[in-house]
């Protein structure tokens, strides 16, 4: 890679985006809102398969169709039978927040029932093809990461992304903590609050996380509409989600430290989406104050558990930290890359 010319010369030699063939598919085609329920039920399916941890919401889906990074006529693709079954779904899409590297994320499935037809294969390839001519259409001289995740149990996902020059880059543990006994809690510094998450908070807390994922490994900063996506959304709980506030020596309190978190259909299990510290609070046990707070808080509204996802090589050693708090792995998975 040549961090010295733009993208878009060091991809003018990219591979043609063409619609795949497949004897099994009776069309391919771009999706459309119309296809929200099935495309849904059809990542449900495999999700039960691939990651029952971890079920996709529909508003998942819903999201590809309103946020503006996503063209819907060019980054998504459906895999149609003869008789009018999805077999397949796919979508490349941009992430916002372009402060060091472009990262272009590569999603979908292909029905449990129709695996190892060489349907995968065929829509991974337009999914690289495209993701490159994302890539390709940006003046900047960052590196472009074409990126995918895969579960630890989809072998053979894994195998089709080194056909297509994709290397596993890092692995991520989820673990879960059941919440059927009480929590014990965690003292807070001296000069900090603990409160929920609230409105008020929502802006505050997102300059916080950008501050505190500058160091984590594939991170970018969170731009307005993806966070607005997560705190106003429809799944977002703020009675599980809390900030730690500190004045650090201004007049006015700011958010120093977060723990966010969600409940999805079936609405049984909750998800830590984010957790983290601002750089110059670390070290003074703030994270296990805001995770203890949101495990109280989960066994108050009598969930069965919490879950997370953590970088096996996060830099503060959160893997120690979780489990640490009770909890315990239930799956991996892993992030493929191919990088220009």
């Amino acid at each position: 890679m040549n961090s010295r010319s733009s993208l878009r010369d060091r991809l003018a030699e990219r591979p043609r985006v063409e619609i795949p063939t497949h004897p099994d598919v009776a069309r391919w085609r771009a999706a459309g809102p119309e296809d929200i329920e099935a495309i849904w039920r059809l990542q449900r399916a495999a999700d039960e398969i691939d990651n029952p941890e971890r079920l996709s919401p529909r508003s998942a889906i819903n999201e590809t169709f309103e946020t503006s990074n996503v063209d819907p006529a060019r980054d998504t693709l459906v895999a149609i039978g003869s008789n009018g079954e999805y077999l397949a779904h796919a979508l490349c899409v941009v992430a916002g927040g372009h402060a060091t590297r472009l990262q272009s994320y590569l999603l979908g499935t292909v029905h449990p029932l129709w695996r190892g037809r060489g349907i995968g294969r065929a829509l991974l390839g337009w999914q690289v093809a495209r993701s490159a001519e994302q890539l390709s259409e940006y003046e900047l001289t960052l590196p472009g990461w074409t990126m995918l995740y895969v579960d630890a149990t989809n072998e053979g996902l894994r195998a089709l992304a080194g056909e297509y020059g994709l290397d596993p880059r890092r692995y991520y543990r989820e673990m879960r903590h059941p919440l059927d006994a009480a929590i014990p809690p965690v003292p807070v510094p001296e000069g900090v609050r603990i409160v929920n998450c609230t409105e008020e908070y929502y802006d505050g807390t997102r300059i916080a996380r950008n501050d505190a994922f500058r160091d984590h490994w594939g991170s970018q900063p969170n731009t307005k509409e993806r966070w607005n996506r997560l705190v106003r959304g429809g799944h977002f709980r703020s009675d599980l989600s809390f900030v730690a506030l500190a004045r650090d020596g201004r007049k006015k309190e700011r958010v120093v430290g977060f723990v966010l978190s969600t409940v999805t259909e079936p609405a049984e299990e909750a998800l830590i989406e984010l957790v983290g510290v601002v750089r110059a609070w670390r070290g003074r046990r703030l994270a296990p104050a805001l995770l203890t707070s949101a495990l109280a808080a989960g066994v108050s509204s009598g969930l069965p558990s919490i879950g997370l996802e953590v970088d096996s090589e996060t830099p503060a050693d959160a893997n120690t930290l979780y489990a640490g708090l009770g909890f315990r792995p239930v799956g991996e998975s892993s992030v493929y890359l191919r990088e220009y």
